[in-house]
């Protein structure tokens, strides 16, 4: 506990990780359950963290606990989110998890330009020339040359890019709102645009080669309810993560999801890690070290110990 105290870096660390990995076995039970599609997995999971936090809150906090401050901010991200979330409920279905996963750290390169644009956080050129070598280990594991870019691939980075905005958001708006907030409004925002759209299906009839809602099965409940646990774990961790941390910084540990993507993906599905995604991955994490390195190099020398 003393070397969390002494090192609040650390405890944003811890935080990101338990996000990353709650998030790979979030996607680990999308992609196992086939039979309902995507965009119904993730209204279901919406709507039950919804319904969980909305009667929690008002009746422990009242419902002026789920006022935001910041109502631009958190409408932008609530879409930025939602919309992240359906991609990548789609791309770790069409893909193998290490692969999706792989794609996704092309994250840790979105979010270091935008929070220097937009939060105005710097990073040294020794971290761009790190962050940079990473994206070429992403290339590396796409293959790109020799391979067809898959629809599912760029369903899969376009989540990336409005995760990463989503992140830059949550950033300013954790300075004002607290993180029941921020987790609530996240699952408001599916949870209405995902009901709009089955709603819409059921009373105009929507070709069939659009997501329709298939019945839930009794025996499959449980693996509701895990995506369920997984999601709000993986929310709360991530915004406790970057109220403590800097977001680039932070950024740089979404390289190890590969980890937990390739070790889940291996012994719930089978799916064998290529050596290309192998050297590709072993590129990156090098490079996520040398980052993290170097930023807590940097901040020594902005801070230094007082005598």
């Amino acid at each position: 506990m003393n070397l969390f105290l002494k090192h609040p870096k650390l405890t944003s660390v811890f935080w990101i990780l338990v996000s990353k990995f709650s998030f790979v076995c979030l996607m680990t039970i999308v992609k196992y359950m086939k039979d309902y599609s995507p965009l119904q997995l993730n209204f279901l999971r919406s709507a039950i963290v919804f319904f969980i936090l909305f009667p929690t809150l008002t009746l422990t906090q009242g419902i002026s606990s789920l006022k935001t401050k910041q109502p631009l901010y958190q409408f932008i991200r609530m879409l930025f989110s939602a919309g992240a979330m359906v991609c990548f409920f789609y791309g770790y279905r069409m893909l193998p998890i290490a692969k999706a996963s792989a794609i996704n750290f092309s994250y840790a390169l979105i979010v270091p330009a935008l929070s220097c644009f937009f939060l105005n956080e710097c990073v040294s050129w020794r971290r761009w020339v790190y962050l940079i070598v990473g994206y070429i280990g992403i290339l590396v594991i796409i293959n790109p040359i020799f391979e067809v870019f898959e629809l599912g691939e760029f369903i899969a980075l376009l989540g990336v890019i409005f995760l990463a905005s989503a992140s830059i958001l949550v950033k300013k708006l954790t300075h004002t709102d607290k993180n029941h907030v921020l987790v609530f409004y996240s699952s408001v925002a599916s949870t209405a645009l995902l009901g709009f759209y089955f709603i819409g299906q059921c009373y105009f009839k929507f070709d069939t080669s659009f997501p329709c809602w298939a019945p839930v099965r009794f025996e499959d409940y449980y693996l509701i309810a895990s995506i369920v646990i997984s999601s709000l774990i993986g929310q709360f961790s991530y915004v406790e993560a970057y109220r403590k941390g800097q977001l680039n910084f932070l950024a740089g540990f979404d390289y190890l999801k590969f980890l937990f993507a390739a070790a889940i993906g291996y012994m719930i599905f089978g799916e064998l890690i290529e050596t290309t995604t192998f050297y590709g991955a072993l590129v990156i994490l090098v490079c996520s070290y040398l980052n993290t390195k170097e930023e807590f190099k940097d901040t020594s020398q902005q801070n230094p110990p007082s005598e």
